[in-house]
């Protein structure tokens, strides 16, 4: 609505030019004619009189486009002072406020680790919807018990893992942290809990180290090698002409899948938090950089609870798997085998 309306101005604005230009000339044409019948000015200095208006045509051309600069302009700082002087809330509002009016503010005590996360017989429903996406859900998350939740696109992955961070709505069974039902623990405390490693990461058009201190904008840089070295990306960083402020493009076309993989990770082990979710890790990798990645993010996962979304059950190693492959109403778990 905001481009229509800023096209719809502009053009106006070019249609209001013309028509100023082209009146200005009508004008002076008939002054320039009347003075040149008088005998104040030559005929042909009337004609160079009559031309002058047309100089005017490339500042005129500035117009528009100063005016469309102007109106995206007022209404992104519109956007921006809107959000700046919105009150830190003391909750999540909209589709994460799910049993708000059963949680506590923010700010109640988490059990201290280690402690179990648990999802028992869970269904779990989107906000606005009738119906639970998935049934039957038994998920326990605990420090050196790395957990992959495998399944085809649609079974219900998301679903479980929008469930933990507040995102959908447990509708049965229970969603318990260290024993205590999640619906008592303040929901930004709830959230803090997870690092979250997206498949598709996004990359802002900025240096390396600002992408990374999404996580924690009070990092250094020292902190900042450190967990890129951890992340597996150290020769690279260091192969960098800028090191931490080479700039990665937008949405990061400047690195290679792994490369931005490897970022989101290592963005999610600085904002160390007690519990890691990775998404689809290894997609669109090749073999042995999967292979790599999925080893780092096991040895990497140590003394904190771990939890893999995958549909590749190839390098499960170690990990405990929740399968939704068979049926979304009712999931099976078993152990993978080598």
């Amino acid at each position: 609505r905001l481009a229509s309306r800023g096209a719809a101005r502009a053009g106006a604005a070019a249609g209001l030019s013309m028509l100023a230009l082209a009146g200005g000339v009508l004008v002076i044409l008939a002054v320039a004619a009347q003075a040149a019948a008088s005998g104040a000015i030559a005929a042909e200095n009337a004609a160079v009189v009559v031309m002058l208006p047309l100089g005017l045509i490339e500042l005129g051309a500035l117009i528009e486009p100063a005016l469309a600069t102007r109106l995206a302009v007022r209404a992104s700082a519109v956007r921006l002072i809107e959000v700046l002087e919105t009150p830190a809330p003391t909750d999540r509002g909209g589709v994460a406020a799910v049993r708000s009016a059963d949680r506590v503010p923010s700010g109640a005590t988490v059990p201290a680790p280690p402690w179990p996360v648990e999802l028992t017989g869970a269904a779990i429903r989107w906000p606005g919807c009738e119906e639970p996406a998935v049934r039957g859900v038994d998920l326990r998350l605990e420090p050196g018990r790395p957990v992959a939740l495998v399944g085809p696109s649609g079974s219900g992955k998301s679903t479980v893992v929008a469930a933990l961070m507040g995102y959908a709505e447990v509708v049965a069974g229970e969603y318990r942290i260290g024993g205590r039902p999640a619906t008592e623990i303040g929901a930004d405390d709830v959230l803090a809990l997870f690092g979250w490693c997206d498949q598709s990461a996004h990359l802002f058009d900025t240096s390396v180290a600002e992408n990374l201190r999404l996580a924690r904008p009070d990092a250094t840089d020292g902190e900042l090698r450190a967990v890129v070295e951890r992340a597996q990306l150290g020769p690279w960083l260091r192969s960098l002409p800028k090191g931490l402020d080479t700039r990665v493009g937008a949405f990061g076309v400047l690195v290679s899948g792994g490369q931005r993989q490897r970022l989101a990770l290592a963005r999610a082990l600085l904002a160390d938090r007690p519990i890691l979710l990775v998404d689809e890790p290894t997609a669109g990798l090749d073999r042995e950089v999967a292979d790599d990645l999925m080893r780092d993010i096991l040895a990497e996962s140590v003394g904190k609870a771990l939890l893999v979304v995958t549909h590749d059950r190839s390098r499960l190693d170690g990990c405990t798997v929740l399968d939704l492959g068979r049926s979304a109403a009712a999931p099976r778990l078993d152990v993978a085998s080598a």
